[in-house]
């Protein structure tokens, strides 16, 4: 020991992180995309008391969006599909506050 240069690896406690977790955090800078009822209304927060024909995307530019993104310098997008407000991005058959109405 005497002789060693190097510290020895501290010994893996707990849970170790999987090959695809460690992957995932090598993911240096990605965006999250909330895209919902307050989307149409200029407010920061939504409470579920909103009215899902707030949610009307006429001028919803994908390309824009991911356009910017690589500006930024993202290397990828993740859309937030149910948020706080319980608005969801999907037909839902437990909820009307969803896209279906």
């Amino acid at each position: 020991m005497k002789n060693r240069t190097h510290p020895l690896a501290p010994v893996p406690y707990g849970p170790v992180p999987s090959r695809r977790q460690l992957l995932w955090h090598r993911r240096k800078f990605y965006g999250f995309l909330h895209f919902t009822t307050t989307t149409f209304t200029d407010l920061e927060w939504g409470y579920g008391d909103e009215s899902p024909n707030l949610f009307a995307p006429t001028a919803f530019d994908a390309d824009q969006i991911v356009r910017t993104a690589v500006e930024a310098g993202m290397s990828g997008l993740i859309l937030t599909c149910k948020h706080h407000d319980g608005f969801c991005l999907w037909p839902s058959r437990y909820t009307e506050h969803s896209v279906k109405n």
